[in-house]
């Protein structure tokens, strides 16, 4: 009876050491498989619009949550519009594109497109300002909607008051979809335009992100 009283409190012994030791093992997987999951969210942009090439074709091949910010100048009076690509991988910047695209007029438009492509890392992170993303920055400006560059009013809206001066836009693209916005003579307007309808808020946060990537404005 003694035996098989030791045999039975070894084997109790042994099982609860057995549980143990799967309790210990499994901890720390369910730890990391949080801390992944947490990492990829902070690098996915607030998107809802389908990317298609009807918008543009771009000129490379995004990856799975890379990020493509595009800066869109239609130039007032040049003969060519341009597209600077900035692609990032996580919030690092991997490459840029620069399209020179001539204009359909006029007729006899003696411009020729042209594609300039960087992505030596030394020349990538001569300007830290971009070298960056600022992906809670631009989430932040992506709950704005095109429309809302103008204040709801019931005053008519003045026209420009400038003119020959250049269009920007800008597109933020991730996992085939996409958001964008566009302005003519954005900081002209904002300095120098008395127009009540402009939400001058938003346009000045959309200054800052143009000037974030090096434009003249």
């Amino acid at each position: 009876m003694r035996i098989v009283l030791i045999l039975l409190a070894s084997l109790l012994i042994s099982c609860k050491k057995e549980m143990k030791l799967q309790s210990e093992t499994e901890i720390p997987k369910t730890k990391t498989i949080t801390s992944d999951s947490s990492a990829e969210k902070r690098f996915l942009l607030h998107l809802e619009k389908k990317w298609n090439d009807s918008v543009f074709k771009l000129p490379y091949e995004l990856k799975e949550n890379e990020i493509s910010v595009v800066i869109g100048i239609g130039y007032g009076w040049l003969t060519y519009d341009e597209l600077r690509h900035f692609v990032y991988s996580n919030d690092s910047l991997s490459k840029i594109f620069i399209e020179k695209i001539p204009k359909a007029y006029p007729k006899k438009n003696k411009e020729k497109y042209h594609l300039e492509k960087i992505e030596e890392k030394a020349e990538l992170k001569r300007n830290s300002k971009y070298y960056t993303l600022n992906v809670s920055e631009i989430n932040t400006f992506l709950k704005y909607e095109q429309d809302d560059f103008r204040l709801k009013s019931d005053k008519l809206v003045p026209p420009p008051c400038v003119s020959d001066n250049n269009t920007y836009s800008l597109y933020f693209i991730q996992n085939n979809k996409f958001k964008s916005y566009w302005y003519y003579a954005p900081k002209i307007t904002l300095e120098k335009c008395a127009n009540a309808a402009v939400n001058k808020k938003m346009l000045e946060e959309f200054i800052v992100l143009l000037e974030n990537w090096n434009v003249d404005l």
